[in-house]
C-alpha cells in the first residue's frame, strides 16, 4: 500500500487525471478499473473518476509495491541553465523569457532534451529552488505559448499549477500578442486576415483552407516603401505558422522564410543581411480583462527588444 498527500500543485484536477500523470504506465481502462475496485481511494473513502482532489488529500494505492513500480515509469531528466534564459519579468506564479531565434520553445524529441526553452526554464527554477520535482508527484512547470524555432521573442511560463489553468484559460481572451515582421511588397494601409487555416501534419506547413480552424491576424503599417514594409501584427488566434501563412496567402511573404517566402528575396537578405530565418520576433505582451487570481496582471505590459541584426534590416531598407 502507498499513500499520496495531495500538494497545492496537484489538487484542483480530477483523481483520473491525476492518476494518468502519477501512474503514466498504466491505462485509462486500468484507472478507472482501480476506482471502480477500490484499490484506489481517497482519504479511506471510494471516489469515482470525476472527484476533484484537494490539497492535503491523502490517495489510497492498495497495490502492492512490486506491482506498483511497474505503473511508474521515472522521466527524470537533466535540467541544464548555464545563463542561457533572457528573463524580461517574473513573479511567484509566472515568468515572461525572450526567446532568441534558433531555439526550439520545446523538445519535440529525445534529442532535443536539454536544449530547449522549457528545459532552459526549468533548470533555471531548479537552481533558483522554485521548483523541486521530489516534491511534485505529477506537476512540471510549462509554457502557455509556442514560438516556432527561428521566431524569437516572448514566450509565457507557469511556474506552479494554479498558474498554468489560469493561463491557458485566459490565453486566447486577456492575453494580448504583438509581432514584428518585416514583408516583400508594398502594404498601403492596415488590414485584417480572417481566414480558415489547415495544417498539413506530414508537411508541417498551414494553408488557406474551408475545411481549417477560424485564424485571425490584424496587420498594422508601420514603415514601407516600394519593395518592402515594416509591421506590426496583432495575433487573434494562435495557429501554427499563423502570420506566416496569412501574410504570404496575401502577397506579402515575409523576408528570409524558406517555407513561405519568395527564393529570390531571401536570397538577397541572405547574400546581404546574413539572414537565413524569417524575420518575426513576438515583441509585446499585454494582459488585459483578466478575472480571478492572476488579476493583478492587468494591464501589465511587457516588451522585447530585437536581435542587432534585425535593427540594422530595418535601418538599411527603410
Amino acid at each position: 500500500m502507498r499513500n499520496v498527500e495531495i500538494n497545492i500543485n496537484d489538487s484542483a484536477q480530477r483523481i483520473d487525471r491525476f492518476l494518468k500523470k502519477y501512474l503514466n504506465n498504466a491505462s485509462t481502462s486500468m484507472i478507472q478499473k482501480f476506482l471502480r475496485t477500490k484499490k484506489i481511494k481517497v482519504n479511506k473513502k471510494r471516489v469515482d473518476a470525476n472527484y476533484i482532489l484537494n490539497e492535503n488529500d491523502i490517495v489510497n494505492i492498495f497495490i502492492y509495491e512490486e506491482e506498483l513500480e511497474k505503473l511508474i515509469i521515472s522521466k527524470t531528466k537533466k535540467y541544464s541553465y548555464s545563463k542561457k534564459l533572457d528573463v524580461v519579468y517574473e513573479d511567484e506564479n509566472i515568468i515572461v523569457m525572450n526567446k532568441p531565434k534558433n531555439l526550439l520553445s520545446h523538445a519535440s524529441s529525445k534529442e532535443d532534451y536539454g536544449n530547449n526553452l522549457v528545459d532552459f526554464m526549468i533548470g533555471y527554477l531548479l537552481e533558483k529552488g522554485d521548483y523541486n520535482p521530489r516534491v511534485e508527484k505529477t506537476f512540471v512547470p510549462a509554457i502557455i505559448n509556442r514560438l516556432d524555432r527561428n521566431t524569437s521573442g516572448l514566450v509565457i511560463g507557469a511556474k506552479n499549477s494554479m498558474a498554468l489553468r489560469e493561463l491557458n484559460r485566459i490565453k486566447e481572451t486577456s492575453v494580448e500578442k504583438y509581432y514584428k515582421t518585416v514583408v516583400s511588397g508594398y502594404v498601403k494601409k492596415n488590414f485584417i486576415i480572417n481566414e480558415k487555416l489547415e495544417k498539413n501534419e506530414e508537411k508541417n506547413k498551414s494553408s488557406i483552407s474551408t475545411n481549417g480552424k477560424e485564424s485571425i491576424t490584424e496587420v498594422y503599417v508601420e514603415r514601407n516603401n516600394e519593395n518592402f514594409s515594416l509591421l506590426k501584427i496583432k495575433l487573434i488566434t494562435g495557429r501554427t505558422h499563423q502570420i506566416r501563412s496569412h501574410l504570404s496567402s496575401k502577397g506579402f511573404p515575409i523576408i528570409g522564410d524558406v517555407k513561405y517566402g519568395d527564393m529570390e528575396v531571401n536570397k538577397f537578405f541572405r547574400n546581404n543581411f546574413d539572414l537565413k530565418n524569417q524575420f518575426l520576433h513576438a515583441e509585446t505582451i499585454i494582459f488585459k480583462n483578466i478575472e480571478g487570481e492572476l488579476s493583478y496582471l492587468n494591464d501589465k505590459e511587457f516588451f522585447a527588444p530585437m536581435e542587432e541584426n534585425y535593427k540594422n534590416i530595418i535601418r538599411k531598407i527603410f
